[in-house]
C-alpha cells in the first residue's frame, strides 16, 4: 500500500533520509517484539509473523 505525498513531504523525506543497516532493522524488530510481548501481545500469530 503506497501513501500519497505532496511535493513538500517528498522534499522533507529526501532531505531527512538515512540508511538503516539490516543489523539495525533486526535489532529494532527485537526491541519492538520485547515491548509488544511485555504488553501481552502474542507474537506467534499469523498477523505478527513474517515469512
Amino acid at each position: 500500500m503506497a501513501f500519497e505525498t505532496n511535493v513538500e513531504e517528498q522534499e522533507f523525506i529526501q532531505a531527512n533520509r538515512r540508511e538503516v543497516s539490516e543489523e539495525q532493522v533486526e535489532k529494532f524488530e527485537r526491541y519492538a517484539a520485547e515491548i509488544f510481548s511485555a504488553f501481552g501481545m502474542d507474537l506467534n500469530t499469523s498477523a505478527t509473523w513474517r515469512p
